[in-house]
């Protein structure tokens, strides 16, 4: 079974199983990207746990665009973008917010002119994407191209656990959690920052999730180009 296969099947169960665990990492991500300016790109956003924090973070001014591959997912995801839209068409201080099915290695410039304005985004998000993006590469290159200059990307991701004792646990648990999560833990995901600026990094659950957030260098521009 292909990933999207995957995703299509866990779809329905996936927010009672990653809500309660990624918790904690999830409001640290939504914390570094709502920072940097009022226009955000999740890429991989699959059910869209992290739109409402998002939106009520980057607050009325600001645009949130979510990207997922998997109908299913991104259905549960529309789902709570027009939640957000009712509250904030009620006066809520909310984010507009759409969702685009779209490979997020191949999402190009043009889907997402509109919504963000001048096409270039402040900060993109990828939450739980990378272990899990059949072109996980592709997936970054693309974050890195439409961010701003001076705009900042936000990783959040599974890896194995590092030196000392807990090692001894990876043998069990990469096996497992590349099955439940149709990823691939191995991948050097820990260092992808290295193409910008790093600003700061975190782990949670012992270290089998780590935070990263880096800049794009240059100066901040008006025009930005995917």
């Amino acid at each position: 079974m292909d990933t999207q296969g995957w995703y299509r099947l866990i779809a329905p169960v996936y927010d009672l199983c990653c809500r309660p665990l990624y918790a904690a990492p999830r409001r640290q991500a939504v914390a570094w990207a709502s920072a940097n300016g009022p226009r955000v790109v999740e890429l991989c956003c699959g059910t869209g746990l992290n739109l409402p924090p998002l939106a009520r973070a980057i607050g009325r001014q600001g645009h949130l665009l979510g990207v997922d591959f998997t109908p299913p997912m991104l259905r549960r995801a529309q789902r709570r973008v027009r939640r957000l839209a009712r509250q904030r068409a009620a006066g809520a201080p909310l984010a507009e917010v759409q969702v685009l099915q779209a490979d997020a290695a191949q999402v190009h410039r043009d889907q997402a002119h509109a919504w963000l304005g001048d096409g270039a985004a402040d900060a993109v998000l990828i939450s739980f994407g990378l272990a899990v993006a059949p072109d996980w590469q592709g997936v970054l290159e693309r974050a890195w191209r439409c961010l701003r200059p001076g705009g900042r990307l936000v990783l959040v991701d599974n890896r194995p656990l590092g030196p000392g004792r807990r090692r001894y646990c990876n043998p069990l648990l990469v096996p497992v959690a590349n099955f439940l999560g149709h990823a691939r833990l191995q991948r050097p995901l820990a260092n992808l920052h290295e193409e910008g600026q790093m600003a700061e990094s975190r782990t949670f659950l012992g270290g089998f999730v780590f935070a990263a957030t880096a800049y794009k260098p240059g100066k901040p521009a008006a025009q930005g180009v995917w």
